[in-house]
């Protein structure tokens, strides 16, 4: 309800765009042939995810702060990896970028005598239940708000481990709301992979539950696949220095 020349009266306020509200998430991680991971974890936010974590951090001070933001990280990164807050750039200014600095570190895919088998989303790998499993919607889909999401995450390999197989570079697209990419990239003793999701609405009527579903089964199956590492030297080879 707002003032206008004629009295007071209603207006809708504007939706938001999807670059209102951008979470990028760039991780370097030093992985051995065994799985071992350490490395580090930039999330930068800006729009709604930023200010929830700056309004919470009016009510409590930065060491539960922290605790509450690990306790986040929980849900994105893989089984067996640990994610800590280091600390936080930004928190108190609206106008600038909120980043959060994240140590890592832990296990993550299934090792073998000449491979490693690594999940293809690192930030998404936890995610086994789609929100879209039920076949039908009596309700719309409440989004909360559009949203860009990009990742980035580069593994650094050790002498004796190089890329075998990636999936191929993808694109999910549906036609006005969303739209998924993946691509994997491929130097001497680095693969990185860059993944984007985009969801340019924030309510999903009914009538379109069918092809909200379709897009994000296609993007959980794309997510499901593997990154396979070939280790050419074995390991207890490379723990005696050989």
């Amino acid at each position: 309800m707002r003032q206008s020349a004629e009295g007071p009266g209603y207006a809708v306020t504007p939706p938001q765009a999807y670059s209102d509200n951008a979470t990028k998430r760039d991780a370097s991680i030093a992985i051995d042939v065994r799985g071992h991971i350490t490395g580090s974890l930039r999330i930068m936010t800006t729009g709604q995810r930023a200010l929830k974590w700056r309004q919470r951090a009016l009510r409590i001070d930065e060491a539960e702060l922290k605790k509450e933001y690990d306790k986040s990280l929980e849900a994105i990164v893989p089984d067996g990896v640990e994610a800590h807050v280091d600390h936080f750039l930004g928190l108190s200014d609206p106008n600038a970028i909120l980043m959060a600095v994240i140590n890592l570190k832990g296990t993550v895919g299934t090792s073998t005598s000449k491979r490693l088998l690594l999940p293809a989303a690192f930030f998404e790998s936890r995610q086994h239940t789609s929100f879209v499993s039920t076949e039908k919607r009596h309700e719309s889909v409440d989004m909360g708000y559009p949203e860009r999401v990009d990742e980035s995450v580069s593994y650094h390999l050790p002498e004796g481990m190089a890329v075998e197989g990636a999936p191929e570079d993808s694109q999910v697209p549906w036609q006005g709301h969303a739209i998924y990419g993946f691509k994997t990239t491929t130097r001497p003793e680095t693969l990185t992979v860059t993944r984007q999701i985009v969801t340019a609405f924030t309510l999903a009527k009914p009538q379109e539950y069918q092809d909200l579903r379709r897009f994000y089964q296609n993007v959980a199956t794309a997510d499901e696949q593997q990154l396979v590492l070939k280790i050419s030297t074995a390991p207890e080879q490379l723990a005696r220095g050989n």
